[in-house]
């Protein structure tokens, strides 16, 4: 683990403690504090929280579902790849799924929700609004571009395609982390994440209108185009992150 990591061990509150050693394991994979293919030690972990393995057992049996960790028998469970193919295949998966969702779901966006999505339009904007390598507040970010994108799955009242999104997600912000932890260029970044947040406010205006139609096809746009920026971006890890 890096000792310079934000995401860092601490001793768990015994409430809770089978969700709390899943979350905080949850969030250090998606940050990458552990390696890429690292060997977890139950044993460790275990003492490092203060809690029995048990816990630690069932939240490596719950990632290993989620596929962030990989549980070899007789072997050890090991951190999981996230390989540039599979990148690519969730941003072709999310091309089909989220256009169809807002086709499904914009009439039935209430103008309350179209106010948080206007509020969150703005909060993004005033991230990016003189952001510097230094300042720029990415994960802030990240979060602003997730509930916009999530806030137009949910649109749909489909609950098993949300579970699907949830499951992309994960992916998803390990790529963001990865992104911005290895660019050799941050200001380059932040010139991407402002091109991002630009498509992002033409999709909302098909919104406010309730154009279906044009609301999903600059959707497909967006993220086919986010699936060539990612993948050039990335490709200073070789074939996984």
């Amino acid at each position: 683990m890096n000792e310079n990591s934000k995401v860092q061990m601490e001793p768990i509150k015994h409430t809770r403690v089978g969700v709390q050693v899943y979350d905080v394991l949850k969030k250090m994979i998606l940050h990458r504090e552990f390696k890429i293919a690292q060997k977890l030690n139950i044993h460790d972990i275990a003492e490092q929280l203060q809690v029995s393995r048990s816990p630690v057992k069932d939240a490596f049996n719950r990632l290993a579902q989620e596929e962030l960790l990989e549980i070899k028998p007789n072997t050890g469970t090991f951190v999981k790849p996230l390989y540039l193919k599979e990148i690519g295949e969730v941003y072709d998966c999310r091309a089909v799924l989220e256009p169809w969702a807002a086709e499904q779901g914009i009439f039935s966006i209430s103008d309350d929700a179209i106010a948080d999505m206007d509020d969150l339009m703005e909060y993004g904007r005033k991230i990016l609004t003189g952001a510097s390598p230094e300042t720029f507040e990415f994960e802030q970010y990240i979060g602003v571009g997730y509930r916009f994108h999530q806030g137009i799955v949910q649109s749909a009242g489909n609950g098993k395609l949300m579970k699907v999104y949830r499951s992309l997600h994960a992916d998803m912000h390990i790529t963001r982390i990865s992104m911005t932890v290895e660019a050799k260029d941050l200001d380059k970044l932040i010139v991407s994440y402002k091109d991002v947040h630009k498509e992002h406010g033409k999709i909302f205006e098909k919104i406010k209108i309730r154009d279906a139609k044009g609301t999903g096809q600059l959707l497909q746009q967006h993220l086919l185009k986010e699936k060539v920026r990612t993948l050039e971006a990335l490709k200073v890890w070789g074939d996984s992150i």
